[in-house]
């Protein structure tokens, strides 16, 4: 914990002191000569934030109050007080106001309490005042996270920023280093965050070599009275040596992705296939291409032969639709995956079942009318014949 007192304020106190309070009684003693106020500002610093204690000394006796020390006393610091000496003299009857400056280094609850010390007419008057402090936690807190880092694989670094505090800051600058380690942008800034709220800083980083290795982040802001303050913190990873190329049989084993919620419909003269990639890992895949195998009696065709999704991140999918031409006696589809997992292109492959077509028999169609053609001749007849001797009848009436 640091004190200062400047040139300028003592200027001001020695001007004070030739205001005489009119009227005000004096006392023949020393007791007469007291602390009567400390104001504290700000009134919950951060670690490290000057603060002002505002001492007003108050003398009320017959003769000149002579400040010897003016000091601020902790109760973990009692040997090694602030201070600042020599600081003036009161003359009977008058008050003054004297700043005095210093720093708390941790945070949470300081009891302290301004002391002055000086003399009147020779007798020693030794006056102190209690003043608590609470230091806040001290602005934004930051964490760090990563997946999971591979050798030449591009890798994301979060850093999770938040400001509990009803106080905003400014002027963030939020840089990431780490040994062994290239980061596409090492530096994010941004002019501030409000009071209780949160925010994330995403890095990408490549890792050069396999190990462990240290992710450490910076985050610099400046309060709301103008303090710069950092918070510093680290985050140990492990490098994974990059996995070997190779395709991959779907029955071999559960892949990276695979195929959900595929439906295969029959529409005009080809098959329309939709479905999703779903990456079931937890690390992002890229350049990820669905696509159906051409075979003796399967031919891809427009305007879907294959389908290109992109990035998938972990845990989430892509949609994809593929169009082919399917021949008779197909009951399965072969279809082709392939993508890109921390540098590597894998290659896998599945089979999707073949939707069901059906055709109408000519023989069929034809028969059906002609009954019913028949039927409807023989009603006609009989409603004639009816007809026909109602109206002979008629006439022999």
């Amino acid at each position: 914990m640091r004190t200062k007192i400047s040139m300028a304020t003592i200027f001001a106190i020695v001007c004070v002191f030739s205001v005489v309070l009119v009227g005000t009684p004096v006392a023949a003693d020393s007791n007469a000569v007291g602390i009567v106020d400390v104001t504290v500002s700000p009134d919950q610093p951060a670690p490290n934030e000057p603060v002002t204690y505002l001492v007003t000394i108050e003398n009320n006796a017959e003769s000149v109050y002579e400040i010897d020390s003016l000091r601020i006393e902790h109760e973990s610091a009692f040997d090694d007080p602030d201070q600042v000496w020599d600081v003036a003299a009161v003359p009977p009857g008058s008050s003054v106001e004297i700043p005095i400056t210093t720093v708390f280094d941790e945070k949470g609850l300081h009891r302290t309490q301004v002391v002055v010390q000086g003399s009147v007419n020779g007798t020693s008057a030794y006056r102190q005042y209690p003043a608590a402090v609470v230091v806040r936690e001290g602005g934004p807190d930051i964490t760090l996270s990563s997946t999971d880092p591979v050798v030449g694989s591009g890798t994301n670094l979060t850093v999770h920023a938040v400001n509990g505090e009803n106080r905003p800051v400014r002027n963030i600058n939020v840089t990431a280093r780490g040994e062994d380690v290239a980061f596409d942008t090492a530096t994010r800034i941004t002019a501030g965050m409000d009071g209780n709220t949160e925010r994330d800083f995403t890095y990408r980083y490549v890792p050069q070599s396999a190990g462990e290795t240290d992710l450490n982040v910076t985050f610099a802001y400046t309060t709301d009275t103008g303090q710069e303050q950092t918070v510093t913190k680290s985050l140990a990873v492990d490098v994974a040596e990059p996995r070997t190329a190779a395709s991959v049989d779907s029955r071999v084993g559960p892949p990276t992705i695979q195929l959900t919620g595929v439906e295969v419909e029959s529409e005009d003269d080809h098959m329309l296939i939709t479905g999703s990639a779903s990456n079931v890992g937890t690390e992002t895949v890229d350049s990820v291409l669905v696509r159906v195998l051409r075979t003796e009696a399967i031919e891809p065709t427009s305007p879907n032969r294959d389908f290109f999704i992109g990035t998938v991140p972990g845990s989430d999918f892509g949609t994809f639709d593929l169009t082919a031409e399917i021949g008779n006696n197909v009951s399965r589809i072969p279809i082709e995956v392939t993508y890109v997992s921390n540098g590597n292109r894998i290659t896998e492959r599945t089979t999707v079942e073949a939707a069901e077509t059906t055709t109408s028999s000519p023989d069929t169609g034809s028969e059906t009318p002609l009954v019913v053609y028949g039927i409807g001749g023989l009603v006609v007849v009989a409603v004639l014949g009816v007809m026909g001797v109602a109206i002979r009848n008629s006439r022999q009436d």
